[in-house]
């Protein structure tokens, strides 16, 4: 059962250094075969001092460097071959590069338990907060889209991935450091009911962070948020669309809103979310 008391407690501070052969192997998982995650040189050629980190990049760094967070689930009752994840949301701040050296905290800062007929489903929200110092975002990169571009309606090209497969899951695991045996385990869905091996939703997430960085670039996002709505199997397709929804201006930038979803080859959706992103002016 989980234990309420706990909420609000943070656990122990994590340090990690970003590591450039990590964001490759990350991105390499998710199978985004952007260059300026892979080659420096790409990434100066387009702007950027050295490698980006992807969209979502930075739930990872947890996984990569706290080797206490498994033991500290389950402190508060969390069993974590057991975890289904229900949402993630980020805030960037800065950008992040290799090298860069982060202190991170997790804490817990709600949850609760429920009964059902199968049993209890213990629900907890955590917030990790990463900082590197006081960096001003205020890279010059080229800009993927302007904002004299973008009207509210617009749609965002779209993105398909291949089938999903058990070697992309058991690369993603090991590039991610989520090690949850429901993901290449198939032993363990049979187990617990989910029918087998299940992908990570942070893989999903993953896709609509390419189809993100695909369209307006990794640093421009400022907010990125989803729910995750159903389980991908092994051979689904996915498809990641997105619409604006907004438009205005916000802290000296002009940005744009809007909702995002992933769905698989029946059109049952695995993801919906929603994004913030600032956009330069063509001749800023």
């Amino acid at each position: 059962m989980f234990d309420t008391s706990r909420i609000g407690q943070s656990f122990a501070p994590f340090t990690y250094e970003v590591q450039r052969n990590k964001i490759h192997e990350l991105t390499s998982a998710i199978g985004d075969p952007n260059p300026i995650y892979h080659s420096r040189e790409a990434a100066q050629e387009a702007g950027f001092p050295d490698v980006p980190i992807s969209p979502t990049t930075p739930t990872m760094f947890s996984f990569w460097s706290n080797n206490r967070r498994n033991s500290g689930l389950a402190e508060i009752g969390i069993n974590v071959t057991r975890i289904l994840h229900g949402e993630e949301e980020y805030e960037y701040l800065a950008p992040i590069f290799p090298n860069d050296v982060l202190t991170g905290t997790t804490t817990l800062v709600e949850g609760k338990t429920r009964q059902g007929s199968g049993g209890h489903t213990s629900c907890a929200r955590l917030a990790t907060n990463c900082a590197k110092g006081a960096v001003a975002m205020t890279t010059q990169i080229q800009a993927k889209v302007y904002a004299e571009d973008v009207n509210i309606g617009d749609a965002i090209p779209t993105l398909t991935t291949a089938p999903v497969t058990h070697l992309q899951l058991v690369r993603y695991a090991g590039a991610s450091g989520d090690f949850n045996p429901l993901h290449t385990d198939p032993k363990i869905g049979e187990m617990i009911g989910t029918g087998g091996i299940i992908a990570h939703g942070m893989l999903i997430m993953g896709f609509a962070g390419q189809m993100l960085s695909d369209y307006v670039g990794p640093q421009a996002l400022r907010k990125f948020g989803v729910r995750f709505k159903g389980m991908t199997h092994l051979d689904d397709v996915i498809t990641c669309s997105g619409k604006i929804t907004e438009k205005y201006e916000a802290d000296g930038e002009t940005r744009i809103a809007g909702t995002i979803q992933a769905v698989d080859q029946r059109g049952d959706i695995k993801v919906s979310g929603t994004f913030v992103a600032a956009l330069p002016h063509r001749h800023a």
